[in-house]
């Protein structure tokens, strides 16, 4: 009697074996490896296109050559603040402040001025140490930050 035609047999059973671990994933005898199978990892290869897909549709707005309107409005925004922070403490219309008191201040006639602490207390824009000079720090990171989001959403 042959042993030829249980070898064949053998040769089949760890063919199909082979192919569907290959397919579906099996784990390793002692248990310490696991592999997924090209079924699986087809699954999760098309799950995560769709999840990119997401994220590049989500980020398209902070795009600068993207026309979102939200960044765009976000930005103009900040450029904005940055500007009016800028005229703190300012002695020109629109954004004066009182610099300079009458005294007696009810009097008719004034006999002097007496000089206002805003300046004092709340700096201007180009010195970080006052308070109008940290929140412009502030704010001119928060504009960098957006900044960068458009410059580098682009390249996702």
């Amino acid at each position: 009697m042959s042993t030829f035609g249980p070898a064949i047999n053998n040769l089949g059973c760890a063919s199909a074996i082979f192919v569907d671990d290959l397919l579906n994933g099996n784990v390793t005898n002692n248990g310490s490896a696991f592999f997924t199978g090209l079924n699986t990892l087809s699954a999760q290869l098309n799950n995560l296109d769709g999840t990119l897909s997401f994220i590049n549709s989500s980020l398209s707005d902070f795009t600068a050559t993207g026309g979102g309107s939200d960044s765009d409005t976000a930005l103009t925004n900040i450029n904005s603040l940055l500007t009016q922070i800028q005229q703190i403490p300012d002695t020109s219309a629109p954004y004066k402040l009182a610099l300079t008191y009458s005294t007696p201040i009810d009097a008719t006639v004034t006999s002097s001025t007496l000089d206002s602490t805003f300046i004092a207390v709340l700096g201007d824009y180009t010195n970080s140490s006052t308070l109008v000079g940290a929140f412009y720090t502030v704010v001119q990171a928060i504009h960098t930050t957006v900044t960068n989001l458009r410059t580098n959403a682009a390249s996702f």
